[in-house]
């Protein structure tokens, strides 16, 4: 798998990798990742017609999601601290 391009659109770093026949896109925000596999083939011959798929509404549905992971992983680490307390050693 090699990279074969990478930029920022707004606060989303991209990163577009090729790999026998099919791309992936990565999409990085803060601690989060969404990956996107392409198969090369009709309509995805180049890292153009990648490119072309990445439009504002694609960015648009990917930031809604990375709202959404952000949402569930606060979630979860909230689920973990209920009914933890302190739970230190009683010392004598």
């Amino acid at each position: 798998m090699r990279i074969i391009h990478e930029y920022t659109h707004e606060n989303v770093k991209v990163t577009i990798f090729r790999m026998d026949n099919k791309f992936s896109v990565k999409l990085e925000k803060d601690l989060l990742e969404q990956t996107y596999k392409f198969r090369e083939g009709k309509p995805v011959e180049s890292l153009e017609d990648v490119q072309q798929l990445l439009d504002e509404a694609f960015f648009d549905s990917a930031n809604y999601i990375f709202l959404k992971m952000i949402q569930l992983r606060q979630t979860a680490l909230d689920s973990s601290d209920e009914g933890q307390g302190d739970n230190f050693p009683v010392i004598l």
